[in-house]
């Protein structure tokens, strides 16, 4: 049988002799082909799972992060709302003070130390009414 085989090589032209060496050869370079697309398909994959695990773990910290932050920007709003009334209430209280030691003053009817009572208590105030203003701004 391997003797019909050579003169079957014998009798093909040469241009029948060429495209089976093509065939041949090509059928190398798909299996060449098929190997670097397995080997490589994997390698991918490994790779694009691991920075998937990476990208998780980081969208995990960020939204952890985020969440601190807000929590820190809420407590910083109703601190901020904190100030704000008690500045308004001082600041109330001063007006209510100096109004009325204003009258007490212009009042001659009451005594002298009342007048510096009045006045301390005034004095009181305003300094409260600054520590709050400080505080709230």
């Amino acid at each position: 049988m391997p003797k019909d085989k050579k003169k079957n090589n014998e009798d093909e032209s040469t241009q029948t002799n060429g495209f089976r060496l093509i065939l041949v050869e090509l059928g190398y370079q798909a299996g060449q082909h098929e190997l670097l697309a397995d080997t490589y398909g994997k390698e991918c994959s490994r790779g694009i799972d691991d920075r998937l695990k990476e990208v998780k773990t980081e969208m995990k910290k960020n939204k952890k992060e985020a969440e601190t932050i807000e929590k820190n920007l809420s407590q910083s709003y109703k601190s901020l709302d904190n100030r704000k009334l008690k500045y308004q209430k001082a600041h109330s209280e001063l007006e209510v003070t100096s109004n009325t030691f204003k009258k007490t003053e212009s009042d001659g009817t009451i005594s002298r130390h009342e007048v510096d009572k009045m006045r301390a208590m005034t004095n009181k105030k305003t300094r409260e009414s600054d520590d709050t203003k400080a505080q709230y701004a």
